[in-house]
């Protein structure tokens, strides 16, 4: 007798990610602070990021190039920001984590990271933006939205989750 498990893969694949999710205070649609999104790309200065606190974003996600790099000349913003606000580390590629301590130049992932940018694992750019949004709904204290954010990646993208992107 053969059976089609693929519906029971579906459920526990939900059932993972609520569990992962439902460690984030519940959440009112209008009191979700806004999550700048920015995408790297070549010739980039910091004028972008500089505006972010003034333009009353709560958070930022970067999306960076490949396993999570960006520009040299972005770093100093990147780190001032990530003292007021949490800013979270994504690749543009649209798949695969971003790299944990691969690179050590100015603008890599283990630079960045040791700056206090948070990985998003491998959750894309949209994706880590909408779970920083709501992470920030229910903590708006910066050491523990960084983390819960932290806490959730690490729940549905660890090795020894069921849950994959």
């Amino acid at each position: 007798m053969d059976f089609d498990l693929s519906d029971d893969h579906a459920l526990l694949q939900r059932t993972v990610r609520e569990f992962a999710l439902a460690k984030i205070a519940p959440v009112a649609l209008e009191s979700i602070p806004a999550v700048a999104l920015i995408k790297c790309s070549l010739g980039d200065d910091a004028r972008i990021i500089e505006q972010i606190v003034s333009l009353g974003y709560a958070g930022a996600v970067v999306e960076g190039f490949g396993g999570g790099h960006v520009p040299a000349r972005l770093v100093p913003a990147l780190e001032a920001l990530s003292k007021t606000m949490p800013v979270v580390l994504a690749s543009r590629t649209g798949s695969g984590e971003v790299l944990k301590e691969t690179y050590g130049y100015a603008g890599s992932e283990r630079d960045l990271l040791s700056r206090g940018l948070i990985s998003s694992g491998a959750l894309d750019g949209t994706k880590a933006r909408v779970l920083l949004s709501l992470v920030l709904s229910g903590e708006p204290d910066l050491q523990l939205a960084r983390n819960s954010f932290k806490r959730v990646v690490e729940s549905i993208t660890s090795p020894g989750s069921t849950f994959r992107e």
